[in-house]
């Protein structure tokens, strides 16, 4: 997994190995979340949006259809809330322990 930083706008980018599903699952974790929408749509990735708010704050997460990374960043764009550093770090540190069952798998290989 990896994590980018979006440049001139707020927010960060997950790419490489994190389904929408696990990235959803891993943000409603942190204290304070509370999802308003969350849908996956059966006929492709690029469907796959969802909505929470945070300390106030509204935030989406929407999946580039061209590479499939996921981007979270705030509903209104032109603001920088200083909780999208607090929701990076819960992130990065979330999927960083806890492995999918394909890495655990892959592991077993090596």
């Amino acid at each position: 997994m990896k994590l980018q930083d979006l440049h001139g706008a707020s927010g960060f980018v997950v790419a490489d190995g994190v389904s929408f599903r696990r990235l959803c699952d891993c943000i409603a974790e942190l204290p304070g979340i509370a999802f308003t929408d969350r849908r996956r749509f059966f006929w492709g990735s690029g469907d796959e949006q969802a909505e929470f708010t945070f300390h106030g704050h509204t935030f989406t997460i929407t999946c580039d259809c061209w590479d499939g990374d996921y981007w979270v960043r705030p509903k209104d764009v032109s603001s920088s809330p200083p909780e999208v550093e607090e929701i990076r770090k819960h992130v990065a540190q979330s999927v960083m322990l806890r492995k999918g069952w394909f890495d655990r798998l892959k592991g077993c290989f090596e």
